[in-house]
C-alpha cells in the first residue's frame, strides 16, 4: 500500500457524523472550576479549625467513619487491587536524569504526555491506524465501538488526576482507539522487521520501542485485547504471536533464552496485566509463564513491614571469587532465578543473564517505578531487589568484567565502567525486599565462614609437621653451607 493510502484522517473516519454533538474537551477548561470546587469531606468544622481534634472527638470520628464505610470488614484474599496507570511516584521524580529515563522521546501514548510538541506528528499514528484497519479485516466503526462501549471500564484503569482533563468520554475514546491501533500495528511491523509502508527510520523505531515501556506512556492492555479480539481470526493470531515475540525481545535477557514465553491473549484473565510495562515485569520475573494466572498474589508485607531485617555482609564479585565462589549463568533467564551451591572449598553462584544496552536503563527504571506505585499490590519488588543485589556485587569495572566473562552480563554499552555506573545510578535510594535472595545470601555467608574455619583448623593441625620440615630444611642449609666452606678454606690456606 502506498503512503498516500495510509495517510487518513481519524476525524474524517470517526467524527464526520459527530459535528452535531458536543466537541471533544481540550485540556483548557476540561473540568469547569465550579465542578472542581465541589468536594465532599467528612471533616467537621471544628476539626478543620483545631487541626488535631481532642482524643474523645477523634475516637467518635474514627468510630463513625468506620461504621459508615465498613460495618463488617471483609477481606478478599483471592484477588488484589489492580494497579492503575499513573505518573512516576513522587519519591523518584527528584532524580537528576528524570526526563532521560521516564519521558518519551519520540511518541506519546495515553493522556499524561498527550499533545506535547516534541513528539512525532499525529500523521504517523494515522498511517499505522490505517494499516491496522486494513489488516484487521473489520470496519473502523466496529473497531471504534469496541473501545467506546468499554470507556467507563477503561477510565477506571487510570488515576483520577491522569484523566481529569478529559471531561468528555468521546475524546478519551478516540485517543485510546488511535493509540491502540498504532501500538498493535507497530508491534506487528517490529516483529516482521518491516516499516517500509509507514515511512519511519530504524532509529525512530528503536525510540518508539523504548517509549512503549515507560510508566507514564501506557494505555490499558484491555484496549489492545479488545482490538485484537475484534480483528479477523487470521490477523488475531498474528497479533497474539507478535505481542508475545515483542515482549520476549524486550525481556532484558539475551536473544537465545532456554525457555519459551508461553501465553495467549485469549487465555489471559481480564485483569492479568494492566498495561505492557506490567506484562514486561511479569515476564522478566517469571510470573507470566503461567497461562491462566491462577497463582496466589505476592505478599508485599515482608517488604512493607517496619521491623528492620539485619542483612549479612555481602561481597563484590572479586571478593567472592577470592573465596572460591565461581559465577555461572542460570538456565532460565528470569531475574528472580538465583541459586548457590557449595562444597568445602568450592562453590558456584548462578545469576540470570542480562543484556545491557541503551534501553536497559529506562526499562529497569520504569519497572522499578511501576513496582513502587502506592496502590500496586501485585509485585513483591522483584526488579528492585534484583538491582540492589547486582549493585552489591559490582564495585567497579573489574567486577563487571568478571560478570561479562562468566556470560552473565552482555555489555553493549561500550565499556565496563559505564555498566558499573549504570547499576550505581539505578540503585541509588532503592530499598529491596529483604526476603528475596535471603537464602542465597545466607548460604554465601555460611560458605565463607565455613571455609575460614576449615582453613584455620587445617593450618593448626599441620603446624607441627610444618615446623619439623622447616627445621630439617634449616639443617640442610647449614650442612650445605659448611660443605662449600671447607674447600674454600683449604684453597685460601694454600
Amino acid at each position: 500500500m502506498s503512503e498516500k493510502e495510509f495517510v487518513v484522517s481519524v476525524e474524517e473516519l470517526i467524527s464526520r457524523n459527530d459535528h452535531d454533538q458536543s466537541p471533544a474537551v481540550s485540556k483548557e477548561g476540561a473540568i469547569p472550576e465550579t465542578e472542581k470546587n465541589v468536594t465532599v469531606t467528612n471533616v467537621s468544622q471544628d476539626e478543620s479549625d483545631v487541626g488535631i481534634p481532642e482524643i474523645d472527638d477523634l475516637e467518635i470520628y474514627l468510630l463513625g467513619h468506620v461504621n459508615r464505610e465498613s460495618p463488617t470488614p471483609q477481606v478478599n484474599t483471592s484477588t488484589t487491587v489492580k494497579p492503575k496507570i499513573q505518573k512516576v511516584p513522587t519519591i523518584l521524580r527528584g532524580r537528576e536524569n528524570f526526563g532521560k529515563f521516564y519521558e518519551p522521546r519520540v511518541v506519546s501514548f495515553g493522556p499524561i504526555h498527550h499533545d506535547k510538541h516534541k513528539f512525532i506528528s499525529e500523521v504517523y499514528k494515522k498511517r499505522f491506524f490505517a494499516g491496522f484497519v486494513e489488516r484487521s479485516g473489520r470496519d473502523y466503526k466496529d473497531l471504534y465501538k469496541t473501545i467506546e462501549d468499554k470507556i467507563s471500564e477503561l477510565k477506571k484503569l487510570f488515576d483520577d488526576d491522569v484523566i481529569e482533563v478529559y471531561g468528555d468520554d468521546k475524546a478519551l475514546s478516540r485517543m485510546l482507539f488511535l493509540d491502540g491501533c498504532f501500538i498493535l500495528m507497530f508491534i506487528v511491523s517490529y516483529v516482521d522487521g518491516d516499516f517500509s509502508s509507514f515511512n519511519i527510520t530504524n532509529v525512530h523505531a528503536a525510540y518508539i520501542q523504548q517509549d512503549l515501556f515507560l510508566l507514564e506512556n501506557q494505555i490499558p492492555f484491555l484496549v489492545l485485547k479488545l482490538l485484537t479480539e475484534s480483528s479477523s481470526p487470521e490477523f488475531k493470531k498474528k497479533l497474539e504471536t507478535s505481542i508475545r515475540d515483542f515482549i520476549l525481545d524486550n525481556i532484558l535477557a539475551p536473544r537465545e533464552p532456554t525457555w519459551i514465553l508461553n501465553f495467549e491473549l485469549d487465555k489471559l484473565k481480564p485483569d492479568s496485566a494492566t498495561h505492557l510495562l506490567e506484562m514486561l515485569q511479569m515476564s522478566a520475573t517469571g510470573l507470566l509463564i503461567r497461562k491462566t494466572f491462577e497463582s496466589s498474589p505476592p505478599n508485599r508485607s515482608a517488604c512493607d513491614r517496619s521491623t528492620p531485617v539485619v542483612q549479612p555482609y555481602f561481597r563484590s564479585v572479586q571478593k567472592l571469587q577470592a573465596a572460591g565462589i565461581h559465577l555461572k549463568p542460570t538456565r532460565r533467564h528470569f531475574l528472580t532465578d538465583m541459586d548457590f551451591h557449595s562444597q568445602v572449598f568450592t562453590a558456584s553462584l548462578a545469576l540470570p543473564p542480562l543484556l545491557v544496552d541503551d534501553s536497559t536503563g529506562p526499562k529497569l527504571m520504569n519497572l522499578i517505578a511501576y513496582e513502587m506505585c502506592p496502590d500496586n499490590r501485585r509485585t513483591n519488588y522483584e526488579v528492585t531487589s534484583y538491582i540492589c543485589f547486582m549493585n552489591s556485587l559490582i564495585d567497579d569495572a573489574d567486577d563487571v568484567k568478571e560478570l561479562r566473562l562468566s556470560n552473565i552480563l552482555y555489555n553493549l554499552l561500550g565499556n565496563d565502567k559505564q555498566v558499573a555506573s549504570l547499576f550505581a545510578e539505578i540503585a541509588t535510594g532503592l530499598v529491596p525486599n529483604p526476603e528475596i535472595y535471603k537464602d542465597v545470601k545466607k548460604r554465601i555467608e555460611n560458605h565463607h565462614h565455613r571455609k575460614l574455619r576449615v582453613w584455620m583448623t587445617e593450618t593448626f593441625n599441620k603446624w607441627p609437621v610444618m615446623a619439623f620440615f622447616a627445621a630439617l630444611f634449616s639443617l640442610m642449609l647449614s650442612v650445605i653451607q659448611t660443605w662449600y666452606a671447607i674447600p674454600f678454606g683449604k684453597s685460601s690456606h694454600k
